[in-house]
């Protein structure tokens, strides 16, 4: 979350995002501004 600070993240929306990255990498969101960002730091795919 600190690498993120600008951004408007929740605990809940890094949480998402950990999960995510140890089971597969698929996060199903509308939030597509803000997880858009970090999904090209890390090997998320984003399914809107």
């Amino acid at each position: 979350m600190n690498r993120y600070a600008d951004l408007p993240l929740s605990f809940a929306d890094a949480a998402v995002m950990a999960c995510a990255e140890r089971h597969g990498g698929r996060v199903l969101t509308l939030g597509l501004r803000h997880f858009g960002v970090v999904a090209r730091e890390v090997s998320l795919i984003l399914l809107p």
